[in-house]
C-alpha cells in the first residue's frame, strides 16, 4: 500500500471530452461597414466621377460649350486564400470517449477568415490604390498609377494637439477624434454610416481623458462602458487588428520612432469588399493515408475609391 504522500500511478486522470477554442475574435467586424460586391471577374473596377464646375451661359445664339468631366477608375485584384487540415484515420478510435475535435477546427478555421477580411479591408484603408484615367490605354491595357495614402491631407499625426497647445505624442484624445469629424464636415463626407476602428488601448485613452469638465466626457464614459457605440457622429468599433508601425513624422516634419498605431475613420461609401463564394471540402485522401482533409478557399479584394472618406489617426502605444 502507498503511504500518504505517494501518489499511485494506477489512479486515473480526468481528461476533458471537448475541445475549447483559445480566446480569439471570432467574429467580423468590418464587412458590414464598407460597401459589399460579390465576385464577377479577375479583377475589381469602381468608376469615379469627380465634382464638376458650372460656368456663364454664353452669348445669346453662341455655340454651347460643354464641360469635360474627369472620371478616374479605381482596382482591385484578387488575391485568393485558403486553410486546411487533416485529421487520421485513426483519431476518432484514438481519442477514446472524446469528441473528436473536427467541428471545433472548422469554427477555428472560420473565426481564421473572419479576421482575414478585417485584414483586407483595413489594408485597403491605409495602402496605395490602383487608378486609372477612363481612356487611357497603353497598347489596350488600361494604363494605371499608384495612389499613395494622403498623408498630408488625411493623416493626424501622433502629436496633434489643439490650435495653440504644444505638440506632444500621445495616445487617443477627444481632439483627435473631433478633429477627424472636422476633415470628414470639410470634404463632404457624407454624415451617414461613419465609422471609427480603435483597439482597446484607445478605450483606454478615452476613459483616462483628463477633460472631466468637456461637455462631450459624460458621452465618452458611456462609450467605454459599451452603454453606448456612437459618438460624434461616428459608430466605434474595437479592432486589434490595426497595424502598429515604427517610426513616422510629428507635425514639425521631423522622423520619430516608437510604436505608432494606426486608427481608421471611413465613410462606408470610401471602401469597397468583394470576395467569391467560399469553398468547402471535406474529402478523403487516399495517396496521404486516408487522412480527412478539411479544406476551405475564397479568393478576396478590397479598394479605396474615396479618399476623402479615409482618416487615419496615429497614437502613441508608449502612452497606454
Amino acid at each position: 500500500m502507498p503511504n500518504l504522500t505517494t501518489i499511485s500511478d494506477s489512479y486515473r486522470i480526468q481528461y476533458a471530452n471537448s475541445f475549447e477554442l483559445a480566446d480569439q475574435q471570432i467574429d467580423n467586424r468590418l464587412v458590414d461597414t464598407v460597401v459589399v460586391k460579390p465576385q464577377n471577374g479577375a479583377s475589381l473596377r469602381e468608376n469615379l466621377i469627380s465634382p464638376t464646375t458650372w460656368s456663364t451661359k454664353g452669348a445669346r445664339g453662341s455655340a454651347t460649350v460643354n464641360i469635360d468631366v474627369a472620371m478616374p477608375v479605381r482596382w482591385g485584384f484578387f488575391t485568393q486564400y485558403a486553410h486546411s487540415f487533416c485529421m487520421d484515420e485513426f483519431d476518432e478510435i484514438n481519442l477514446g470517449m472524446q469528441v473528436s475535435p473536427t467541428g471545433d477546427l472548422i469554427q477555428d478555421q472560420t473565426a481564421g477568415y473572419n479576421r482575414l477580411r478585417d485584414d483586407v479591408i483595413i489594408g485597403a484603408c491605409l495602402g496605395s490604390a490602383t487608378q486609372s484615367t477612363a481612356g487611357a490605354t497603353t497598347g489596350g491595357i488600361p494604363t494605371t498609377s499608384s495612389v499613395a495614402f494622403d498623408t498630408t491631407n488625411q493623416l493626424i499625426k501622433v502629436d496633434r494637439v489643439p490650435f495653440g497647445g504644444t505638440n506632444v505624442t500621445s495616445g487617443l484624445t477627444l481632439d483627435k477624434v473631433k478633429y477627424a469629424k472636422f476633415k470628414f464636415d470639410k470634404a463632404e463626407v457624407s454624415a451617414a454610416d461613419r465609422y471609427f476602428v480603435i483597439s482597446a488601448a484607445e478605450i483606454q485613452d478615452l476613459l483616462n481623458t483628463t477633460e472631466i469638465s468637456n461637455a462631450l466626457y459624460n458621452q465618452v464614459k458611456a462609450l467605454v462602458k459599451g452603454e453606448i457605440d456612437s459618438f460624434l457622429g461616428f459608430k466605434f468599433i474595437h479592432s486589434e487588428r490595426l497595424p502598429v508601425i515604427t517610426s513616422t513624422s510629428n507635425t514639425a516634419g521631423t522622423t520619430i520612432t516608437g510604436n505608432f498605431r494606426q486608427c481608421v475613420a471611413f465613410s462606408k461609401r470610401a471602401l469597397v469588399f468583394s470576395e467569391s463564394p467560399k469553398e468547402f471540402h471535406m474529402d478523403i485522401l487516399p495517396m496521404q493515408q486516408h487522412d480527412l482533409q478539411c479544406r476551405a478557399a475564397v479568393s478576396a479584394s478590397a479598394l479605396r475609391r474615396l479618399d476623402t472618406g479615409v482618416v487615419q489617426i496615429q497614437t502613441d502605444t508608449s502612452k497606454q
